[in-house]
């Protein structure tokens, strides 16, 4: 009988932990959410071929995330894909590819 009480105990003390965690990431409002990758057209639009990465990262707040590398070999052509999370609606975002860490292509989708 001991036992069994100890293992409801134990059983609701997770689930409460559970829901705690829940409520505490419920708790950002849209604004939270819009301005933490606060990343907007003006600053895609700042972006032009040949500036750098770190450039961009200046720009865009903090590094991308790396989604594509291509080495065509030879000495031809080293590509570095990065994604970004930008500000706007559900899955704004600004991919940019660098060669040899210089733009050369970039994409936004949803920016505002």
């Amino acid at each position: 009988m001991r036992n069994k009480i100890i293992i409801i105990a134990l059983i609701l003390f997770l689930l409460y932990s559970a829901v705690s965690k829940i409520k505490e990431s419920d708790s950002e409002t849209f604004s939270d959410i819009y301005y933490k990758n606060n990343i907007t057209l003006e600053d895609y639009n700042a972006i032009k071929n040949g500036m750098s990465y770190d450039e961009v990262c200046e720009r865009f707040y903090g590094e991308g995330i790396l989604i594509a590398e291509t080495d065509l070999g030879l000495g031809l052509a080293y590509d570095l894909t990065y994604v970004w999370e930008g500000a706007g609606f559900v899955g704004a975002s600004v991919k940019i590819t660098f060669r040899y860490g210089k733009v050369i292509e970039k994409e936004q989708i949803g920016l505002i």
